[in-house]
């Protein structure tokens, strides 16, 4: 009898470390395929992985982040905001045109160092954000959310139970009518 229930114990570590290594493949799977795409790059192109690439590779890559990174805080406040890609762009074409147009100042042109027109730049984009998010806090704007497409709001602020058949998601203050079912938020 021991025989057997230590074969099933083995058995069962055999298929539960199984499992685990499948579940820790599923988990990492997203870094796996980075890994697989620099062993394929290095191998089709000699110069990948040499610094100078690298170093052109994450200078590509760091608009994109620092964004993500502000990006996440978003979502994870419920939110998602559309304009911060509208803000980046136009970042980049104020930047631009003060680089290459300066700035006219009292019938001159002026071109101010590139920090400045950096700093400027930035000014100008914390500017816009702050109107944007004085429009959803103070103004009553609605953010582009998915609980803004969501029926039965109304239920949901008096406590009831309101699901979105279109977002699958817990109402909280729609505004426009579901497509499927034709109601609207309260």
């Amino acid at each position: 009898m021991t025989s057997i229930s230590a074969t099933l114990s083995s058995s069962d570590r055999l298929a539960s470390s199984g499992a685990r290594i499948a579940l820790i493949l599923l988990r990492a799977r997203a870094v796996l395929v980075l890994v697989l795409l620099l062993i394929l790059f290095s191998a089709l192109a000699p110069s990948f992985l040499t610094t100078a690439n690298l170093s052109i590779l994450t200078k590509h890559v760091a608009i994109s982040a620092i964004l993500a990174i502000g990006m996440t805080f978003v979502i994870l406040s419920g939110g998602i905001d559309l304009s911060v890609g509208s803000v980046a762009g136009l970042g980049g074409m104020v930047a631009g045109y003060i680089l290459t147009q300066g700035v006219a100042i009292g019938g001159s042109t002026y071109h101010p160092a590139v920090f400045v027109a950096i700093l400027a730049t930035i000014a100008l984009c914390l500017v816009v954000g702050a109107l944007n998010g004085w429009l959803v806090s103070r103004a009553g704007v609605a953010p582009s959310d998915t609980r803004d497409a969501c029926p039965r709001a109304g239920a949901a602020r008096r406590g009831r139970s309101a699901t979105c058949p279109r977002a699958r998601t817990a109402c909280s203050r729609a505004r426009t009518a579901c497509p499927r079912s034709g109601t609207a938020g309260s």
